[in-house]
């Protein structure tokens, strides 16, 4: 008997690709809420040291908000590495001139 088995793309490997974008866009929707709004967050203290032109406050904030955006990039790369080994997507796709 012939196999009939049937087969579907999941959306998974969508929906991995728009977490590892949103994450860190999430970041810098949080850098701009607390410039405008808050009173004692990350944001409001590079606020405050920009207009007090302290450049070594400046740069202290700027290098934690740029290391917390590059782990949290990195955790959803990992995570999306293995998510898409264990669904079974992440096999090599073979192109028309690949034999």
């Amino acid at each position: 008997m012939p196999d009939r088995t049937m087969r579907y793309r999941s959306p998974s490997a969508s929906s991995i690709a728009a977490l590892k974008t949103g994450g860190p866009l999430a970041m810098l929707g949080a850098i701009g809420g607390e410039f405008i709004a808050s009173s004692e967050v990350l944001g409001h203290e590079l606020f405050t040291a920009a207009q007090n032109l302290d450049a070594a406050g400046e740069f202290a904030g700027l290098i934690s908000r740029v290391s917390m955006t590059l782990i949290l990039n990195g955790l959803l790369t990992a995570l999306a590495t293995y998510a898409l080994k264990r669904l079974g997507l992440a096999k090599k796709r073979r192109g028309p001139l690949d034999e």
